[in-house]
């Protein structure tokens, strides 16, 4: 395995037990999942500026998206 497939794959677990952990502490849960999704979008600021916007026929796929992510933020902030 390569080293940045390794990297990226060790940050991904590493974000996710974050927001995870973050949900457990006595904040209100749906603000905290506002809050990390906040802080998702505003990291991923450079790389929009960097690549530019998707293609259009991606976008489907990135509404698609969006829609199911905000419903696995919905259920996991209830649970």
């Amino acid at each position: 395995m390569d080293l940045h497939v390794f990297v990226s794959v060790l940050a991904a677990a590493a974000m996710h037990a974050a927001w995870n952990a973050t949900l457990k502490l006595k904040l209100e849960p749906f603000l905290a999942m506002t809050l990390i999704a906040g802080a998702g979008g505003f990291i991923a600021l450079p790389a929009l500026a960097v690549f530019g916007f998707t293609i259009l026929p991606a976008w489907p796929w990135l509404i698609g998206s969006v829609v199911l992510h905000l419903g696995y933020y919905v259920v996991l902030s209830a649970a």
